[in-house]
């Protein structure tokens, strides 16, 4: 039995370890409290914010527009 060549119990356990250890860093940076979806969510939040106020901008001017050219 000395010579047969495989890979150790100890190996394999650490091995998978290692990878639960990853893959839970990996759910931590997409899901956590700072991960990627809630940075989508606040950025999506403030593009609509963005944008309603260029179209609030955009009808004030085109108010003012109309009334300076009612002079």
């Amino acid at each position: 039995m000395k010579g047969q060549k495989g890979i150790t119990l100890v190996a394999l356990v650490i091995t998978i370890i290692i990878l639960i250890i990853l893959v839970a860093l990996a759910v931590a940076a997409v899901v956590g409290e700072n991960g990627l979806f809630t940075e989508k969510n606040q950025t999506n939040n403030n593009t609509t914010i963005v944008e309603r106020n260029e179209s609030t901008k955009s009808y004030n001017r085109a108010i003012n527009n109309t009334f300076n050219e009612a002079r």
